[in-house]
């Protein structure tokens, strides 16, 4: 829920959580959590309307000592790409769609480009589309920042 200037709306948000990391060993937990740490700190810096906006992480753990780190993201109300052509489109989207899609891709790669920003990961599965018809790439796991790589 948003209060922005006395005006609330709700927005739906998706948590990725990701649970039972006391189970991990020392040297995996270290090596998840720097992955995440890693993607956190790229997708977080990103601001762009083809991007998907990373809104917030936490990590916690319960009295029973169980750890749990968790992600939020807006929710895509049509899912993924991947999503429409296995439930809708079984045959294939029309080419109009196809072409939206695409330019939108295409500005999100532009904007990484421009942020020095590499996805390494580009799919079907992380293109998401919303229920104002909007496009995003998301799943910024793979992804590298070129500054980062030297």
């Amino acid at each position: 829920k948003n209060d922005d200037d006395n005006n609330t709306t709700n927005k739906h948000v998706v948590i990725k959580r990701l649970s039972n990391l006391q189970f991990l060993s020392t040297k995996d937990f270290n090596l998840v959590y720097q992955q995440l740490d890693q993607e956190i700190k790229i997708h977080a810096r990103l601001n762009s309307s083809h991007i998907l906006k990373f809104i917030s992480s936490t990590i916690k753990e319960s009295t029973f000592g169980q750890v749990e780190i968790q992600l939020v993201y807006p929710y895509a109300a049509y899912g993924s790409c991947s999503d429409l052509l296995s439930v809708n489109f079984n045959t294939g989207l029309p080419y109009q769609v196809i072409l939206f899609i695409l330019f939108s891709l295409l500005q999100a790669l532009v904007y990484l480009k421009a942020n020095f920003v590499v996805h390494r990961s580009v799919r079907p599965e992380h293109v998401l589309v919303f229920d104002d018809g909007s496009v995003r790439l998301s799943c910024f796991r793979h992804a590298v920042g070129m500054n980062d790589v030297y």
